[in-house]
C-alpha cells in the first residue's frame, strides 16, 4: 500500500512568533539580500548570498554558511554546514527558519502548490535520486525587511502667549558737553642709524699635520710607499692591515701605531720572530726618519715624520 508523500517546509519566526511559511520546492535555496534569492533577508549584515539551503542525496536537507557569519546557528550551534531534522531552527541576522515537514494536503492549502501524490513515491521521503522534489510553477520569494517603527505621536501645539505690555519710554539723559581734543604729539626724533661694523674674519684653521710614509722593500723586489693614518696597523703574514706573506714573516709579527700629529712607535707581538730597529731587536721604539725597520725577510722605513718621544700604550 502506499502512504503519502511529505513536503518539506519552513516556518520564518520572528520577535518568538510564525510570521510566515513556504514550501521547499527546489533542490536548492538561496536567503540572502540580493534581487535574485529565494529567500530574500533586506537586514543589516547580510550578505548577497548568505546562506544556502539544499537538498543531498533525494535523502536529507543540508545548509551551509555561504557568507562564513559567526552569528548563522542551527539551534544555538555555530553553523558552517550541517543536516538540518525535523524542528532544526536556522537563525540568520535575528530571523528563525523552522524547517518543518507537512502533508501534500496540508502543504498545498497553505501554498497553492499543487498536490505530489501522483508521484508515487514512498511514505516519510520527500525526494529520492531518481525522484526530484515537485516544482511549483511560480517561485516562492520571501522577502523580510525591518520592523517598521513605530508612528511618531502627533504633535500638540499650543497657542503662543500674549507679547508682555511694553513700559512706557523715559526721557532720554542729556547728552555730556564735549571734550576738547588733547594737542597733537610730535613724533619722537629718529636716532642716527649706526655706523656699520665690520665683523672679524673668522681665524683660519691650523694646517693638519703632515702624516708620514711607509716604505717596504721586499728582498728582490720592487720598493712600495703606502700612506699613513693615525690608528694601529698590524703587520703580519696572516692578515692585518699591512699583509707581508714572505719567509720569516710571522701571522701577527709587530703593531705600527701613528699617532695624531703624525709620530711612529713599533711594538713587539711576542709571535717568537724577532723585529729589528736599525738590526737590534726591540720590544717597542719610536721611529724616526731614516730609521730601519725589520720583519723576517722585509725591511720598512718611515719617511717624512718626527720621531715620538715615548712608545704608545699597548693595545686593549
Amino acid at each position: 500500500m502506499q502512504q503519502k508523500l511529505v513536503i518539506p517546509r519552513f516556518e520564518v519566526i520572528r520577535d518568538g512568533r510564525v510570521v510566515q511559511s513556504f514550501p521547499m520546492t527546489r533542490r536548492a535555496l538561496v536567503i540572502g539580500s540580493a534581487e535574485t534569492a529565494h529567500v530574500r533577508l533586506r537586514l543589516p549584515g547580510v550578505a548577497p548570498e548568505h546562506v544556502s539551503v539544499e537538498v543531498v542525496g533525494g535523502s536529507f536537507i543540508e545548509a551551509t554558511n555561504l557568507a562564513g557569519d559567526p552569528d548563522v546557528r542551527v539551534d544555538g550551534r555555530p553553523l558552517r554546514r550541517e543536516r538540518l531534522q525535523a524542528g532544526s531552527v536556522l537563525q540568520v541576522a535575528g530571523i528563525g527558519l523552522r524547517l518543518v515537514y507537512a502533508a501534500p494536503d496540508a502543504a498545498g492549502a497553505a501554498s497553492g502548490a499543487p498536490s505530489p501524490a501522483a508521484s508515487g513515491a514512498a511514505s516519510g521521503s520527500f525526494a529520492s535520486s531518481s525522484q526530484p522534489l515537485p516544482s511549483l510553477t511560480a517561485v516562492a520569494r520571501v522577502a523580510v525587511a525591518p520592523a517598521a517603527a513605530p508612528a511618531a505621536a502627533p504633535t500638540s501645539l499650543t497657542p503662543a502667549a500674549a507679547p508682555a505690555p511694553t513700559p512706557a519710554a523715559t526721557p532720554a539723559p542729556p547728552r555730556p558737553a564735549p571734550t576738547p581734543s588733547p594737542p597733537p604729539t610730535r613724533p619722537a626724533p629718529t636716532p642716527p642709524r649706526p655706523e656699520p661694523t665690520t665683523a672679524p674674519a673668522p681665524p683660519r684653521p691650523a694646517p693638519a699635520p703632515a702624516m708620514p710614509v711607509l716604505l717596504i722593500q721586499p728582498p728582490g723586489g720592487a720598493p712600495k710607499r703606502v700612506p699613513m693614518v693615525p690608528g694601529r696597523f698590524v703587520v703580519g703574514s696572516a692578515g692585518g692591515a699591512i699583509v707581508l706573506r714572505l719567509p720569516g714573516v710571522a701571522g701577527r709579527h709587530a703593531e705600527l701605531v701613528v699617532g695624531p700629529s703624525g709620530e711612529v712607535s713599533v711594538r713587539d707581538l711576542g709571535s717568537g720572530s724577532p723585529t729589528l730597529v736599525n738590526e737590534r731587536p726591540i720590544q717597542e721604539a719610536a721611529l724616526a726618519p731614516g730609521d730601519r725597520l725589520q720583519v723576517g725577510s722585509v725591511l720598512l722605513a718611515v719617511e717624512g715624520t718626527a720621531a715620538a718621544t715615548a712608545p704608545p700604550p699597548p693595545a686593549a
